[in-house]
């Protein structure tokens, strides 16, 4: 119910309760106010009607005086007048109406009210008047008046109070709804667009309105928290893109770190190339070849020509700091691409890379090339790393249906799974817990900047993805699993919880 009926609503009944009680006070005050003007007029028609009956009975006789009581009765006039004797009760025409014993005050009194009393099943008002005759018998005048007329009075007045609060209330209801409606109706509704517009981030709105009471208060309270949100929407902003140039920076240089680790691998896999580039430019300087020969000879140098491009242009790709760009990428082409570029540190140190699990049809999905380039560089390098002294290192990739962990209300998704499993000394329970927290290492100063596996992570999760760290059930080493979600499910891959 909105807040405008609710006033309309508490205001009108509050006047239907004022104006009932009002009527019944009226209805109670107006029936006091009509039963004793009723005895007023009684006591002054009786006294008057009995000084008559008592000169008329004196002068002309007692059946003279009889005639007029009962002409007086023929009339419409709602108050009756009977002639009563007071000291016998055998002849019920002439028998008061009411109990005898009340009225042996009337000797000594000059008229006698009696209420509470009933006539022809209705309640009524007796009031007796001593008349002065030329018999020794005592006689009075009774007048009653039946009470039915000021009730049935009283409710008319009643029904007519309650037409006119009828007609008061519908139209205070519409005037209140007027009134209601523009200073607080439409009011509360442009409060509530403004609300919604604030929720929905427009915060450079503003809405003003008029007037001095608590609804043009709340609308400058609001004016000031949308500055305020404003604000610190713009101060969140500038820190996001610090952290973001601070991210990637770091980034960065995790990559030329990376590089500068692989440098060694660089020349040697440079070397080779340009050897056999050297012999056979050689070869065909002495001039002593067949004309078969040299031209055999140029394609050889052609074809490591083309090697060398490709190797430089590789490290140069990972090396080069580029803006995040989502592109299709084929993942089982990148990760040979990296086991090319690592192959030659892993002999050194007499790792066996292996690629394995790759299935036939690799997914396709929408990642930053670079990004997810360094994530398994990252992986990869921590595996040679963790086999100092040689050792086997293989690198998976499979399609399935996964939950991340504590999904909450995430369902599972459709994900490409990346895991490097080394056969190393595996990892501490401390290190499992802390191996994603940024600066974190268990190398040697200058061996390592805590970086990699951190900057792995977030590289992940910003793709909307997981990655996890655990040991092998069987204790040979350590195994990270990267999950990243694909674009289009595959109804066809298995599910798994994980």
């Amino acid at each position: 119910m909105k807040l405008a009926q609710k006033i309309y609503l508490y205001l009108g009944c509050i006047f239907i309760v004022a104006m009932t009680i009002f009527g019944i006070f009226s209805y109670q005050r107006e029936s006091v106010e009509l039963e004793t003007d009723t005895i007023r007029d009684v006591v002054v028609l009786g006294r008057g009607f009995a000084a008559a009956v008592s000169h008329v009975w004196l002068t002309n006789g007692e059946e003279r005086a009889m005639k007029i009581i009962h002409d007086v009765n023929n009339g419409k006039f709602h108050i009756k007048v009977r002639w009563v004797w007071l000291d016998d009760t055998s002849v019920p025409r002439f028998c008061p109406q009411v109990d005898r014993r009340v009225l042996r005050n009337l000797a000594v009194l000059p008229f006698l009210i009696a209420r509470g009393c009933r006539l022809n099943g209705q309640d009524a008002i007796f009031a007796y008047f001593p008349v002065r005759t030329n018999s020794s018998r005592p006689g009075a005048l009774e007048l009653s008046a039946s009470l039915s007329y000021l009730h049935r009075q009283s409710r008319i007045n009643a029904w007519r109070l309650s037409l006119v609060v009828l007609l008061l209330l519908v139209a205070v209801g519409l005037l209140m709804w007027h009134v209601g409606q523009r200073m607080v109706g439409q009011r509360m509704q442009k409060l509530v667009r403004f609300a919604r517009q604030l929720g929905q981030g427009q915060l450079d709105n503003r809405l003003c309105l008029e007037g001095d009471d608590e609804i043009a208060d709340l609308c400058l309270e609001m004016n000031q928290m949308a500055e305020q949100l404003q604000d610190a929407k713009q101060h969140l902003l500038a820190e996001n893109e610090a952290r973001i140039a601070t991210l990637e920076q770091l980034r960065h240089t995790e990559r030329l770190v990376t590089l500068g680790k692989l440098s060694s691998g660089l020349a040697h896999e440079l070397g080779t190339p340009l050897n056999v580039i050297s012999g056979r430019a050689r070869l065909i300087e002495n001039g002593d070849m067949e004309q078969e020969e040299v031209v055999e000879n140029a394609a050889i140098i052609r074809q490591q020509t083309e090697r060398v491009t490709r190797i430089i242009r590789q490290m140069l790709d990972y090396a080069r700091r580029t803006s995040p760009q989502r592109t299709k990428v084929n993942l089982r082409e990148l990760i040979e691409q990296v086991v090319v570029i690592l192959q030659h540190n892993a002999r050194k140190q007499a790792v066996e890379i292996v690629v394995g699990g790759l299935i036939e049809k690799a997914p396709e999905i929408f990642v930053d090339y670079g990004q997810i380039q360094q994530v398994i560089t990252n992986l990869l390098m921590n595996g040679l790393q963790a086999m100092p002294q040689g050792g086997r290192l293989e690198i998976r990739l499979t399609v399935g249906v996964y939950s991340p962990p504590a999904a909450g209300h995430y369902q599972p998704m459709p994900c490409a799974v990346i895991m490097v499993l080394d056969n190393g000394p595996g990892l501490a329970a401390e290190v499992l817990e802390r191996a994603f927290e940024p600066f974190y290492t268990t190398k040697g100063v200058g061996q390592g900047t805590g970086l990699g596996l951190s900057i792995a992570r977030e590289i992940v999760v910003e793709h909307g993805g997981w990655i996890t760290a655990a040991n092998i059930e069987d204790g040979t080493g350590a195994c990270f699993t990267v999950y990243l979600p694909l674009e289009d499910g595959n109804d066809e891959a298995p599910r798994n919880d994980s």
